[in-house]
């Protein structure tokens, strides 16, 4: 018996010390939204007000206007890009922010031409430090007097045609580097190429920019990248965490976080004293039960 005891001990130990871990830990994902790293989101997060979007299914709850923000690190669903479809089409703005090409399929489902190239966008002349860094002037849509720079970092290029906007282009200096070899080919595009775009779908509009990363921490403060996407947003922002990458660490912070929140509601804490005090009051009587029947 008191072999039990003390593994249920040391198991109740080990728990709270992976709770206590989960906690004090950093988070360590990119395109963390609390994460304070030069690939982390937080001072976007909290520049733009914006919230954690945890599930696309939300959006039907979700009043417009409203902006979504979607980073894809991988396809996106046929049911996702119909609860995207719905949202925009109802007063939303999507701005999907890509340059790997894994927002193609939504944009097809969308019915969008538009395209992530998927290569490296490089300008050996307008650019921050280095050619894969392009400098480019952008303008807000229906705004084209006012115009603004974003600081790219290996972004790529679009392929837009039909009722597209472009909202901006690289300089005539770029080259389209499909291969990734940082050089041109023969073949490759060359000159102004398309970074970022806009259209309308319903009552809402959608943003395309093939740079997923003018938003982390290490590029929101450079030239004009928080004022380009707060100028595109309309409505309080949602940050999509759906299409992220997910590390282990900072998928149970999360649990915990959730835990935690929901421990402080005043119904979580009442079952969380009952369930304390069940098995306070309960496991001596279990234990006494035991000796007699031994």
């Amino acid at each position: 018996m008191m072999r039990r005891s003390r593994t249920m001990l040391l198991l109740l130990v080990a728990l709270l010390s992976v709770v206590l871990l989960l906690v004090i830990a950093p988070p360590v994902e990119d395109f963390g939204f609390d994460s304070d790293r030069w690939t982390g989101l937080s001072i976007a997060m909290d520049e733009l007000d914006a919230s954690a979007l945890w599930s696309l299914s939300d959006l039907e709850r979700q009043q417009s206007p409203a902006t979504v923000l979607l980073v894809p690190r991988k396809p996106v669903s046929p049911s996702d890009t119909s609860r995207l479809e719905r949202f925009v089409i109802g007063g939303g703005t999507l701005v999907l922010m890509d340059d790997f090409g894994h927002g193609n399929e939504l944009l097809s489902g969308l019915g969008i031409d538009v395209a992530i190239a998927g290569g490296t966008l490089l300008d050996p002349v307008y650019c921050e430090k280095n050619e894969t860094m392009p400098v480019l002037s952008v303008t807000l849509p229906e705004q084209e007097e006012n115009s603004l720079f974003l600081q790219l970092n290996h972004s790529s290029w679009l392929e837009v045609g039909g009722d597209v906007s472009v909202l901006g282009s690289s300089s005539r200096f770029s080259i389209g580097d499909s291969d990734h070899n940082g050089t041109w080919d023969k073949g490759e595009p060359t000159g102004s190429l398309p970074v970022a775009a806009s259209c309308s779908l319903g009552d809402g509009s959608i943003v395309v920019v093939a740079d997923s990363s003018i938003l982390i921490n290490g590029m929101v403060g450079l030239h004009d990248n928080m004022a380009f996407v707060s100028g595109v947003a309309d409505g309080p922002v949602l940050v999509a965490s759906t299409h992220l990458p997910d590390s282990g660490v900072d998928g149970g912070k999360r649990v915990v976080a959730s835990l935690r929140a929901v421990l402080d509601s005043f119904a979580g804490m009442t079952v969380a004293v009952a369930v304390v005090l069940a098995v306070t009051l309960l496991y001596p009587w279990y234990n006494r039960g035991r000796r007699y029947a031994n």
